[in-house]
């Protein structure tokens, strides 16, 4: 019996230690992460709100015409990656749209701006500018936007 105690309080090992210390170090940086990618991710525009907002910049333009707008399946962002945390955070999907629109050069521009200079923040993935007929050009622009949900965009 008085063996059992005496193994029971054996102090842990300097190793032990420096694990246990280690491990809370990289919990904190952890939950730092997962913050500023929340406040970042909160600046993006949200799915839902991708297409209206899209629409909105190109009708400050009538010279610009939309020819298209798709949007693609959400993949879920680390799909194949094993985490330790897979239980704790959250999964990310990547909701990508694709725009075509007819203008010229100077309303493609202004496009761009107000894209760029948006409140809602998109991520670029390909921008195309073909010139069919000038001074009317074909843009395709590839877009995509982060969110902690699968919902589907809805165009």
């Amino acid at each position: 019996e008085r063996e059992e105690v005496v193994l029971g309080n054996v102090a842990r090992s300097d190793e032990e230690k420096r694990a246990e210390d280690e491990l809370r170090q990289l919990e904190r940086q952890l939950e730092e992460i997962e913050s500023r990618m929340g406040e970042q991710i909160a600046e993006l525009v949200p799915p839902t709100r991708i297409v209206s907002v899209l629409e909105q910049l190109l009708s400050a333009d009538h010279r610009l015409k939309l020819i298209s707008l798709r949007s693609q399946s959400p993949v879920r962002i680390g799909e194949g990656a094993a985490t330790a945390t897979a239980d704790r955070a959250p999964y990310l999907y990547r909701h990508g749209i694709r725009i075509e629109i007819e203008g010229d050069f100077r309303s493609t521009l202004g496009y761009l701006r107000r894209l760029e200079e948006s409140e809602w923040h998109l991520l670029w993935d390909r921008f195309e500018y073909r010139v069919d007929s000038f001074p009317t050009a074909r843009v395709t622009i590839d877009l995509h936007t982060l969110s902690d949900r699968e919902a589907w965009i809805g165009v």
